[in-house]
């Protein structure tokens, strides 16, 4: 009877016996791991940086496939807008398949919240003396801004096209950010939408797999039986066939009784804790929000 050492030196695969490309064992990957917790040694986040510290320290950065849920109107856009220009100033690329909003909108708002000046003054009164110089200086940003990519026809795009975009921007060290605003106004066969999203979400997964980049996807909140999305969870998600299997992290995007008060939450989480991760006071007519 074969004894236990005896059994694993017969698993043991033959030295000349060629191995399958797609079988991967540690003794393969070791040197690689360990190659990939050096270089995340050398930041202070494993993924990437944005501009709020709660969201930051909570996540230790972006990284994988972030799901954001909420209602509409709720400020899902403004949100991700910020958090795009924000990463981009650290000269990581972003790239924004819009649905929703368009050039126009997106870059009219972030001048808005660079300046403090209001889409009135921008578009009708002209701006006020005491603000030329923030207005000024915003305007510089916004032509310096050469990491902040808005895709011009997004109602057209394919995976070969987003692969093709990601290679054309990605960084040396493989940084590259995307958001998707949103899942329900990604092309999708209008008789088949359910597989349509399933297909999308299939995508999202390879291009995370095969680039390792952050991907922010908006995703529309169904409402509660009561009528509300304050108590908004997993199964809230809009359409989204296999979302709550999908992302790697789920946000949740939600109102608050204060009308200017939003809290986010992670429902499920594969790399961090779920829970609140902080309250975001909207700031208009300004676009922003700040993290209390």
């Amino acid at each position: 009877m074969m004894n236990d050492r005896g059994k694993a030196q017969a698993l043991r695969p033959e030295p000349d016996k060629p191995k399958h490309s797609d079988l991967i064992t540690p003794a393969d990957y070791t040197d690689q791991l360990i190659q990939g917790w050096e270089r995340t040694r050398k930041g202070e986040l494993i993924g990437i940086k944005t501009g709020f510290k709660a969201l930051n320290n909570h996540t230790c950065g972006l990284r994988g496939l972030n799901i954001l849920g909420g209602g509409p109107k709720v400020g899902k856009s403004s949100l991700v807008g910020n958090i795009g220009w924000d990463v981009a100033q650290d000269k990581i690329p972003v790239l924004i398949y819009d649905f929703e909003n368009g050039r126009d909108r997106i870059l009219t708002r972030l001048v808005c919240r660079m300046a403090r000046v209001t889409e009135v003054e921008l578009r009708l009164k002209g701006i006020p003396e005491k603000k030329k110089k923030d207005y000024e200086e915003a305007i510089n940003k916004l032509r310096d801004g050469h990491f902040f990519h808005i895709v011009k026809d997004a109602r057209t795009v394919t995976l070969d096209l987003i692969k093709r975009h990601v290679d054309t921007v990605i960084t040396p060290d493989g940084k590259v950010l995307l958001i998707f605003d949103s899942l329900q106004k990604l092309p999708l066969n209008l008789d088949k939408r359910r597989e349509g999203i399933d297909r999308w979400l299939r995508n999202f997964e390879a291009l995370r797999d095969e680039y390792g980049c952050a991907i922010i996807l908006v995703c529309e909140l169904k409402r509660s039986g009561q009528g509300h999305y304050q108590d908004a969870g997993l199964g809230s998600f809009k359409e989204s066939g296999d979302i709550e299997y999908t992302g790697d992290t789920m946000f949740i995007f939600r109102n608050t009784d204060d009308e200017k008060l939003k809290q986010l939450v992670i429902e499920a989480s594969r790399d961090c804790e779920p829970g609140s991760v902080a309250f975001y006071r909207k700031v208009y007519p300004y676009w922003d929000f700040t993290e209390e």
